[in-house]
């Protein structure tokens, strides 16, 4: 399901219960996370889902930073 929760209208789970999704959430952010030069990544770490966002600096930003 790793890749697949990037999908359109996909859903990491099927349980009876759960309020109902389209499923383009994780779509969406990952495509805007992407059209500003960064990306949306999934990872699962010590019996945890986590979600990390990565963005690009401005130029200004990074001329304004000490190297």
């Amino acid at each position: 399901d790793r890749d697949r929760i990037f999908e359109p209208y996909q859903r990491s789970h099927s349980h009876d219960g759960f309020t109902a999704s389209i499923g383009v959430g994780l779509t969406v952010a990952r495509r805007l996370a992407r059209v500003m030069g960064g990306d949306l990544e999934y990872r699962y770490a010590r019996d945890q889902s986590e979600f990390v966002l990565s963005l690009r600096r401005s130029r200004q930003e990074a001329k304004a930073q000490p190297a």
